[in-house]
């Protein structure tokens, strides 16, 4: 880890200098305790390794208050290793893994003139605010607040046929009529994977669903949770029911799968909760080849997980045909 932060251009914008082998491990000695003095705080560092037994090429922490469930995390990539995504992987399966722990709210702070690590932190779904401390921005995640409504994660075979009536009714009433309406193959789309249904008052007002699809980033398949059938019921609109449905869904794609998908012109509301739009060329695939839909690029949005490989937004991407409108 000397030779790792060795580099004198990691501290052009934190300050400080490379450490001697001998600061180092004294400060690792005081970290590997695990807790303040005063017990107030937990200390968790993890050392950056390119798998399981590769080279170590930086280091991710994460100070965690005792008395609040709140966190500041930071993170350092070598030089040699920057601009390849390892970063923005191993700080996305930080904050994942201090969200599980219970964290409601994680904070990094940032120069303002450093736009890797705002990209970082970006993808790891901290939001820049206009706090300044320091000379540095605030960034910073945090649980919303409970919502009225039941939220409920169902498999498709456990909606009633009421539910089901319903759930279409909010869709089609959500969408409305001409290009934008729901389809019976929209509704086939959502069919087969997870869920999640909210109620208020007895009532379903709002529903996504997450089916499993095979996106390609490049040449690469990625299992993929699927977004379809997002909509609030119009009278219960603006109350946060679809944020709160979103979240769920957030959490259970960055739980379960390798990547997230979704087709959507309401870029904002999504990207607000860490989605991110994607730049390149959109295709869908059949036994005959790749076929482009100029049509639908810049409306494919993807969430990135623990288990994403590095990739940039640029790059191409492409699912397999189906029924219906392919995205």
């Amino acid at each position: 880890m000397a030779v790792v932060l060795a580099e004198p251009a990691l501290y052009a914008f934190t300050g400080g200098e490379p450490p001697g082998v001998e600061a180092l491990e004294a400060r690792f000695r005081r970290l590997v305790v695990g807790r303040s003095p005063d017990g107030r705080q937990r200390w968790h560092n993890w050392v950056v390794r390119l798998g399981p037994a590769g080279a170590a090429i930086g280091t991710v922490q994460a100070t965690v208050e005792a008395a609040e469930p709140e966190a500041e995390i930071a993170w350092v990539i070598g030089v040699p290793w920057q601009g390849r995504g390892y970063a923005s992987e191993a700080v996305s399966r930080l904050v994942a893994w201090l969200r599980a722990e219970g964290v409601r709210r994680i904070v990094a702070h940032i120069r303002p003139d450093h736009a890797a690590s705002a990209a970082v932190a970006g993808r790891a779904g901290l939001r820049e605010t206009a706090e300044l401390q320091d000379g540095e921005r605030v960034w910073r995640w945090e649980a919303s607040e409970p919502r009225p409504g039941r939220l409920r994660e169902l498999a498709t075979a456990e909606l009633s046929p009421h539910e089901v009536r319903t759930i279409r009714s909010i869709m089609t009433a959500a969408f409305g009529p001409g290009d934008e309406a729901f389809t019976d193959d929209d509704w086939e789309h959502a069919l087969g994977g997870r869920h999640f249904v909210l109620d208020e008052g007895g009532e379903i007002v709002a529903h996504a669903a997450v089916v499993e699809r095979r996106l390609y980033l490049g040449d690469r398949p990625l299992r993929t949770g699927y977004v379809e059938a997002v909509a609030t019921a119009p009278g219960h609109q603006g109350r946060g029911f679809g944020s709160t449905v979103m979240e769920a869904v957030n959490a259970y794609i960055r739980a379960t799968w390798e990547l997230g998908g979704l087709g959507t012109g309401r870029h904002h509301f999504y990207e607000r909760l860490g989605w991110q739009t994607m730049r390149g060329h959109a295709y869908v695939r059949s036994a005959d080849g790749r076929e482009r839909t100029p049509d639908d690029e810049g409306y494919i949005l993807v969430l990135r997980t623990p288990a994403s490989p590095p990739f940039e937004l640029d790059e191409p991407i492409s699912c397999e045909s189906r029924p219906g409108d392919a995205w």
